[in-house]
């Protein structure tokens, strides 16, 4: 426990000994080694805590992303990760190094795995399912829709893992409206059929316009008839 309170305070102790072993089992120059500079240079979010539990899925991804250009090992990503840690978060870390047994190095899959089981319940991933499956367009706009529909379908990948499943699901959750001026768009892909709901949108909006515009201009007329009489 006290070492891993160590690297908390101190955490160049633990990157450095992450690094002098990669080193060493990889066989590479220090000017080919990946370094903690070079990830930080990736500009990293910081972690402490959330409210919605779907932002530590949204942290880690994001951390994903950032090893994916830099080349770090397997090893290098749960050192460097952990650095990015704060507040309870940073504790849980230190908790986790201190349960490991001696010599043990966290794997990048083993971080994953811990993490998601403490800040992503399974409960949780079953709830945002069912969000997903429930999901309509009601009275929103398209583009509202699409932002929750792309959110929640990375918590329903059964359903989405072919384009044609994934434009099914969007399809079923679009109001009636444009289900009906869809209805002959054919055989199109989930991105096309995103692309004709927002122009289908948009002739909607126009043509309720047009129609507003032309009752206000009769309703005009009429009134100058009367005055005139």
């Amino acid at each position: 426990m006290a070492d891993a309170i160590a690297a908390l305070v101190n955490p160049t102790t633990l990157l450095e000994q992450n690094q002098n072993v990669d080193q060493r089992g990889s066989g590479r120059n220090n000017r080919e080694e990946t370094t903690y500079v070079d990830f930080t240079n990736t500009r990293p979010p910081v972690f402490t805590t959330s409210d919605e539990p779907l932002e530590a899925d949204d942290w880690l991804r994001t951390m994903e992303q950032k090893f994916s250009p830099i080349n770090c090992t397997e090893t290098q990503k749960p050192a460097f990760a952990a650095q990015q840690l704060r507040g309870a978060a940073g504790v849980w870390w230190a908790n986790l190094l201190a349960v490991q047994p001696a010599g043990n190095r966290i794997t990048s899959v083993e971080f994953k795995e811990a993490f998601r089981a403490h800040y992503i319940p399974v409960g949780v991933m079953k709830m945002k399912l069912e969000e997903f499956l429930a999901l309509r367009q009601g009275d929103e706009q398209v583009m509202q829709y699409i932002q929750k529909f792309n959110h929640l379908s990375q918590y329903a990948i059964d359903h989405v893992n072919t384009d044609e499943k994934k434009k099914a699901c969007f399809m079923r959750g679009l109001n009636t409206k444009l289900q009906s001026m869809m209805a002959s768009s054919g055989n199109i892909s989930y991105h096309e059929a995103v692309n004709v709901a927002i122009s289908s949108e948009e002739k909607n909006r126009k043509h309720k316009e047009a129609k507003k515009k032309k009752g206000i201009v009769s309703g005009s007329g009429s009134s100058g008839g009367n005055k005139k009489r």
